[in-house]
């Protein structure tokens, strides 16, 4: 996962100021498949991490998915934090479908001046990574607020369906 990670950032320095997301969707998943999706905090130096997993809840039942718990999605990923190798363990994805009723969760980071953002959707039966993106604003040079990651977020997701 780090040399995807590695693959991610190689892709942005290479495109400079490229106005467009790039996406790497694995092969062979059903993204309409996934009616709940649940959002982590995102890590961001600015502290609107948390805002940007609301936002992007918020735009996913905007857009017809159904909520998830997102108390209950906190303080399931507290308590069994993904590892950085590993992912999530098998008694986190439990809690996931049986507490929380995801099917994914988002994960992602912001640049410091949120002029894109990685993002890593983890299918909750397995815990495999289904999705890696990295987000840019659809005008601007920096996404203006979490809403609008939100909404980058989804449009993406839309096109996978």
């Amino acid at each position: 996962m780090r040399s995807l990670w590695l693959a991610l950032a190689a892709l942005t320095v290479l495109a400079g100021c490229a106005p467009k997301s790039k996406v790497l969707p694995e092969e062979a998943v059903e993204f309409r498949a996934f009616r709940r999706i649940g959002a982590s905090p995102f890590g961001d130096k600015t502290g609107r991490g948390p805002q940007v997993a609301v936002a992007i809840e918020a735009a996913l039942e905007g857009a017809g998915y159904e909520p998830v718990d997102h108390k209950e999605l906190l303080k399931v990923l507290e308590e069994h934090k993904p590892d950085r190798e590993l992912g999530l363990g098998i008694e986190a994805l439990e809690l996931l479908r049986t507490k929380v009723g995801a099917d994914a969760v988002v994960f992602g980071r912001m640049a410091p001046d949120w002029s894109f953002a990685t993002v890593t959707l983890v299918e909750g039966e397995t815990g495999n990574s289904v999705l890696h993106a990295i987000m840019r604003p659809r005008k601007g040079k920096a996404f203006a607020s979490p809403d609008d990651v939100g909404a980058e977020f989804v449009r993406i997701l839309s096109k996978l369906k």
